[in-house]
């Protein structure tokens, strides 16, 4: 029997779609394939935002407060004063009129008239680590970064190291070391430290170049 015209059309349109569809389809992993402008780049794997998360993600803790205590001046007057004893005795100026009181063989702390917990002050201690100035950075940091909560640099040498860490009061402190060696020597003998709030800061600048500028070893001849 002769086929009909109507159904060799239906029969040559449906092939012709066929093979249009599977040449669309090669087109196309061609052409995703072909690197027009160089090699495939992946862009970085990324979590994607949880919808409702199982585990509750912890806020941002704001600081608290300072306490209520007037900034560091810039214009301090200074006294002498040396720790230790000879052969391993040093001079240095401290803030005049600050009370000094012994926190061990070889370190002292010094605070203003009225100064409390949270407030500013200066700390001056005797080494004998016979490590390096630049040692004394890499020991302290990694001792701040162990014991205090989010410590952050904000200024660093082979001989200085400044930071800024929260609180067991969940206030923002300051806090600024200095390595001193004896003349010739490279080991670090002395350390003087300043500590205070934000607005402490400039106070705390002055204070800790005036006391590093004064440092020397007391020698008898």
């Amino acid at each position: 029997m002769t086929p009909s015209l109507l159904g060799v059309n239906r029969r040559v349109i449906g092939l012709f779609l066929v093979v249009l569809l599977l040449g669309a389809g090669a087109g196309y992993a061609w052409g995703a394939a072909r690197p027009d402008e160089g090699p495939s780049r992946f862009s970085d794997a990324a979590p994607l935002p949880a919808e409702s998360p199982s585990v509750p993600v912890e806020p941002e803790r704001p600081y608290a407060e300072d306490i209520d205590l007037a900034a560091l001046q810039t214009d301090l007057e200074y006294a002498r004063e040396t720790i230790g004893a000879a052969p391993f005795q040093y001079s240095f100026r401290r803030p005049k009129g600050w009370s000094a009181t012994d926190a061990g063989s070889g370190e002292r702390k010094f605070r203003p008239p009225g100064g409390m917990e949270g407030g500013y002050g200066m700390r001056v201690k005797i080494v004998n680590a016979r490590l390096t100035p630049e040692d004394m950075v890499e020991e302290k940091l990694g001792g701040l970064e162990a014991t205090e909560d989010d410590v952050e640099v904000v200024g660093r040498s082979s001989d200085y190291l400044a930071v800024t860490y929260r609180s067991a009061e969940n206030r923002l402190r300051y806090n600024t070391f200095r390595w001193f060696t004896d003349p010739g020597g490279i080991a670090a003998t002395f350390e003087t430290s300043v500590y205070g709030r934000e607005r402490d800061v400039a106070g705390l600048r002055d204070l800790l170049d005036t006391v590093a500028a004064s440092v020397e070893r007391v020698t008898t001849s």
